[in-house]
């Protein structure tokens, strides 16, 4: 990885992959626009949905396990965050959602070099994973919610009536999961 922050470039974050998560590039590259990529650490975000390819304004990425919780979360203008337990400035998360099997949504979650996938197929569980990237073009939401028989839902809007309404559900999702945030950040301040 380059060692100023200002010059991470996507492929720094591309290495480690599952098989899987291969795949999925590989079907980016191609131009498969049911799957989409966002990559947040500390100092970068990138994102790409429905093949468009840039740099989010709001973006969040939130993985509860068990009693583990984890975020990278850039919101407007401000330095981007990462809250959770021995999260170095090198740690960064990686999302590929693959939605071309409309019934089985897949998830695949990589976060210090290990890969994890969710699905509807998954066993009833105790974990929870927010995705969020929001743009000037577009708002993308993902919600995986283990305890639910639909474990995976996954919204996509253009419009700025649909944006705000998912983002303030992001938003609040954000807040309510990690309270130590402080409500200024959400408004474009930071302590």
């Amino acid at each position: 990885m380059s060692n100023d922050n200002n010059n991470y470039q996507i492929n720094d974050f591309l290495r480690n992959m599952s098989k899987k998560e291969i795949k999925g590039i590989a079907e980016i590259v191609q131009g498969q626009t049911s799957v989409s990529l966002l990559v947040q650490s500390a100092s970068f975000s990138h994102s790409t949905v429905a093949g468009i390819n840039i740099k989010p304004y709001i973006s969040a990425v939130c993985s509860i396990m068990g009693n583990k919780r984890t975020c990278f979360a850039s919101l407007g203008t401000n330095n981007p965050i990462a809250i959770g337990e021995e999260i170095s400035n090198k740690d960064f998360v990686r999302v590929i959602v693959d939605s071309k099997g409309k019934a089985n949504k897949k998830i695949y979650l990589h976060f210090k070099e290990k890969t994890t996938e969710y699905s509807n197929e998954d066993e009833e569980n105790d974990n929870c994973l927010l995705v969020y990237v929001e743009t000037k073009n577009y708002a993308h939401f993902c919600l995986y919610e283990g305890f639910l028989p639909n474990k995976v839902t996954e919204l996509y809007v253009k419009d700025e009536k649909g944006k705000l309404a998912i983002r303030t559900v992001a938003l609040s999702f954000l807040k309510r999961t990690f309270p130590e945030l402080e409500t200024s950040y959400f408004y474009g301040e930071r302590n």
